[in-house]
């Protein structure tokens, strides 16, 4: 019979055995990745060529800036496939720096009004007369803003709302400030709850399948908030769609 110490022992190599075997996968896909730009950024030059040489009929520039749409999308998600390569091979850092979360919050949500306009949707911001600083990693700070507000705005019906507050929250021991994310979208069925925050997670109800994505976007606000030191979360009221919300801890 093994030893205690044979048998800690022997689960400390299968620990190094699997993360040399995760290191080895997430080498693949940043590989893969750099070969998917390739083509994708030659199909993205020739788009562009073809709108600026112009003599283009109405609908064959329909289908350009469809097709420019749609590079964009795939160049997005072989970003996000890229990013999750480098955490996974433990390669990701943060340039952490103390800001304003309001400056943050409206240049993420100034890209997303357009998004919103188009799919007949409201996107509102209402962010208190006073916030103090954070101190974090500025472009991921926007990004997890981003992702929450795309999700929402994606995933409500026309002629829904999405609603972005900002508010300083005191537990008692720390002071945060949180940005909370409430639509008036589909939600998300019970069943379905538990896999919310997984890598490649997506529902399975139309409105989600018709969108285009890889169930990437939430996995990674995780890793993000993990690294920032931040906490995350959800709620479905009662009335419908949800409520997602993440924390920072103020600077001071």
């Amino acid at each position: 019979m093994a030893t205690e110490a044979e048998l800690l022992a022997e689960i400390e190599s299968l620990k190094a055995q699997l993360e040399t075997a995760q290191s080895g996968q997430w080498k693949l896909v940043r590989s893969v990745c750099h070969e998917l730009r390739l083509p994708l950024s030659s199909i993205k030059g020739y788009n562009d060529l073809m709108l600026i040489m112009g003599g283009l009929s109405d609908q064959q520039k329909d289908f350009v800036t469809r097709i420019k749409k749609n590079v964009g999308r795939m160049s997005g998600m072989i970003t996000n496939l890229h990013e999750l390569a480098y955490m996974g091979e433990g390669h990701f850092t943060l340039k952490p720096a103390a800001f304003n979360p309001a400056e943050g919050i409206d240049k993420a949500c100034n890209d997303l009004q357009a998004l919103a306009a188009e799919r007949g949707n409201t996107l509102t911001v209402t962010l208190p007369g006073v916030l103090p600083q954070i101190l974090t990693d500025r472009e991921r700070f926007e990004q997890v803003v981003r992702i929450l507000a795309e999700n929402a705005v994606m995933y409500t019906p026309s002629g829904g709302h999405v609603t972005i507050t900002v508010q300083v929250v005191n537990d008692g021991h720390d002071e945060w400030v949180q940005v909370t994310v409430t639509d008036t979208g589909i939600g998300v069925t019970e069943a379905e709850r538990n896999g919310l925050f997984t890598l490649f997670f997506r529902g399975d109800v139309p409105l989600v399948r018709e969108q285009a994505g890889a169930g990437m976007n939430l996995y990674m606000l995780r890793c993000f908030m993990d690294t920032m030191r931040g906490t995350y979360g959800v709620e479905f009221p009662a009335e419908g769609g949800a409520r997602f919300w993440v924390r920072l801890p103020a600077a001071h």
